[in-house]
């Protein structure tokens, strides 16, 4: 992989990471529909990540 697809690819996993974060406070606080509009965010972002490197890899092979 490129130095610029790793670059996005992490700030893709941060963002996912700060996603399921803050599904997490918001749910503590009692703010349901909130969470779960950021749950299913994150884990869309995650399953997008995942798609996107897996066409990645096996293209640069």
């Amino acid at each position: 992989m490129s130095r610029t697809v790793k670059l996005v690819y992490f700030f893709l996993a941060v963002v996912t990471m700060v996603c399921f974060a803050a599904g997490s406070a918001t749910l503590a606080q009692g703010r349901a529909d909130w969470a779960a509009v950021l749950f299913v965010a994150a884990i869309a972002m995650t399953a997008a990540g995942f798609i996107a490197k897996g066409r990645i890899l096996k293209r640069s092979r």
